[in-house]
């Protein structure tokens, strides 16, 4: 079912990047978001019978770049799953995540459905973990 809402209010770390990327100051804006990010702390969760665990985060400023690196532990079946090494890395990782309700906009003369974001930082990084995780490896 396709909820439709408006679009909803963005955090305070969103509102922050978006600020200092207007001022022109996008590896400050990176940095907010990293910083966020981190600020999650080590979790773990299941996705598909599969279970995450977040064993470490950190950032590296890298010439114009700021990567965020988040070293991890898949276990599937009872047996440790090597993914990437088990280090995943992100430059410019995003910091919203849908929300589940959807809002209508008018793109190349068409209506479409366009997904309404807002920041919730445990879901974001859970779901970049997922789709890199997806994207490297067979375990799903």
């Amino acid at each position: 079912m396709i909820q439709y809402a408006e679009k909803p209010s963005d955090g305070d770390t969103e509102l922050l990047v978006r600020e200092k990327i207007a001022e022109g100051d996008l590896l400050q804006a990176q940095h907010i978001k990293c910083d966020a990010l981190i600020s999650v702390g080590n979790i773990s969760f299941t996705y598909e019978s599969v279970l995450f665990e977040i064993l470490e985060m950190s950032k590296k400023e890298t010439g114009d770049k700021v990567m965020f690196e988040v070293k991890i532990k898949v276990t599937k079946d009872g047996e440790v799953v090597n993914v990437s090494d088990n280090r995943l890395q992100f430059i410019d990782p995003p910091i919203l995540c849908h929300n589940g309700t959807y809002r209508k906009e008018t793109v190349e003369g068409s209506s479409v459905n366009i997904p309404n974001m807002h920041e919730d930082l445990e879901c974001t990084l859970k779901e970049i973990i997922i789709k890199t995780v997806k994207k490297h490896s067979n375990i799903f």
